[in-house]
């Protein structure tokens, strides 16, 4: 199928001209897009192009862009680092049945975007990939067994409220909407910056504190931090509220920053 025959539209946005989509050839059968040089603010990214099936947006690829709405097609496996970075107008991106990565960045600085729906097809989520959106709420659905360090470290005016995770997912799970990693070395991953809690003890058993775990959480004063917790990771309190912890003689902690005050508990 080429862009000038006229295939049924998932979202009912426009397609793009077959030259404002820039592409690069993958291999015999398939393109990603790695640039769009149209005016429209609304588009749908086609299946194939050229008659080859369109299975990612490539790195950067509508970096900066004005569009403010944007439909992807089942086709998709992959959003590339940075795909859509900076897009300060986009308020809906469909994500497709079929898309397995988000990486890095890919929907970093989205400010106008406050919902997602992440398909069950998908397996990983990069660092940062939803940072500085205004996502209110996020569901993990079943097939991710991977979430990147800030991945939803959200910052704006409501905040993230709410994490959910899918029964059926053998690796993450949300206790009261906060985000964690299930195992015997369990992680709390990230903490939702738009609650209004001035205090939160995390749960006894829990091992580390993933990185940006806290980030963004202004309203959060006080932590109490349990002796299960062995390390910290680096900016898990980026940017938030809670000026000083006390923690086990033995945890360790990776640059908690000049703003972090860090107590040992004496034995």
């Amino acid at each position: 199928m080429t862009l000038t025959e006229k295939p049924e539209m998932t979202w009912g946005f426009s397609l793009p001209n077959n030259n404002e989509l820039e592409r690069r050839r993958i291999d015999d059968a398939s393109v990603e897009i790695t640039g769009y040089a149209g005016q429209r603010l609304s588009i749908e990214i086609p299946a194939s192009v050229d008659g080859k099936a369109v299975i990612a947006i490539g790195e950067s690829a509508f970096e900066e862009n004005d569009l403010e709405e944007i439909g992807l097609p089942d086709s998709i496996k992959s959003i590339k680092r940075n795909g859509f970075y900076n897009c300060k107008r986009l308020n809906f991106a469909g994500l497709p049945d079929g898309l397995e990565s988000i990486e890095y960045g890919a929907f970093m600085n989205c400010a106008a975007l406050k919902s997602i729906e992440l398909p069950e097809s998908l397996k990983s989520i990069g660092t940062l990939a939803f940072a500085q959106t205004a996502i209110s709420d996020v569901y993990i659905p079943s097939n991710i067994m991977e979430i990147g360090a800030g991945a939803f470290a959200v910052r704006n005016v409501v905040g993230l409220e709410k994490f959910t995770v899918s029964q059926d997912n053998p690796l993450f799970e949300a206790v009261d909407g906060v985000l964690y990693k299930r195992g015997d070395e369990r992680e709390l991953v990230a903490f939702p910056s738009g609650r209004k809690d001035a205090s939160f003890s995390i749960p006894d058993g829990t091992r580390v504190i993933s990185e940006y775990a806290f980030a963004h959480c202004l309203k959060l004063k006080e932590l109490s931090v349990p002796d299960s917790v062995r390390l910290i990771k680096e900016n898990a309190f980026f940017n938030c509220g809670v000026t000083e912890i006390t923690v086990s003689s033995d945890c360790e902690v990776e640059n908690p920053g000049k703003e972090l005050v860090i107590q040992k508990r004496t034995t």
